[in-house]
């Protein structure tokens, strides 16, 4: 009965204030994401003109050996990540979740073709710095071992800023998170004295 006296107003503004509370807690659950880039140029042997062609081709054969299972979970277990997911993921998940954290991409704005970045995501700003470090290392290495390898000169690789420490993180909104909490308890209010009030009807 007292349910039916409720009006539009009420209902919608406890769905929206029970949306911001539920979407806020959930906001404090997700840890802070904190990213660390390094800057890196890769040169023909030669000298002679490279593009974002020849960048993303040079990038695509080392990429394979750099973010294949074994390098991530050497990583993983070096640099002691991800404990949390560990307790409850399998390592080969875990290693599918690292390889979405880790992004190679062209420094866009600038004079020079040949210049990329490399940046891994994670929960501690130290341990950002530290992976990114690691595959920056890593990421030379392979590109002159497999020089060693084909048995051609090795294309120049050097680092141009090396692996920041983050200061800031950069997720999560909690604000726009707890925003869409109230849109989302607003619907759900409407929703509900719609239905309560087509029962009353009935």
């Amino acid at each position: 009965m007292q349910m039916q006296m409720w009006s539009l107003p009420k209902v919608t503004a406890i769905g929206g204030l029970a949306g911001i509370i539920l979407a806020t807690v959930g906001a404090f659950q997700v840890h802070d994401r904190y990213v660390s880039y390094a800057v890196l140029r890769v040169s023909r042997p030669d000298g002679a003109e490279t593009d974002s062609r020849f960048v993303a081709e040079r990038l695509g054969s080392l990429q394979e050996d750099l973010l294949n299972r074994r390098s991530l979970s050497e990583i993983i277990q070096n640099q002691n990540l991800y404990r949390g997911e560990l307790k409850n993921l399998p390592l080969e998940d875990v290693v599918l979740s690292m390889n979405r954290d880790i992004q190679i991409t062209p420094v866009r704005g600038t004079p020079e073709s040949n210049v990329f970045q490399l940046a891994f995501q994670y929960s501690d700003p130290a341990g950002a710095q530290a992976v990114t470090r690691d595959l920056t290392s890593r990421l030379i290495w392979l590109n002159l071992s497999s020089a060693e390898t084909s048995k051609a000169p090795a294309e120049r690789m050097e680092v141009l800023d090396p692996a920041n420490l983050p200061q800031r993180p950069i997720g999560p909104n909690r604000l726009a998170i707890a925003g869409m909490g109230l849109i989302v308890g607003l619907a759900l209010g409407v929703a509900v004295w719609g239905v309560g009030r087509r029962v009353r009807a009935s």
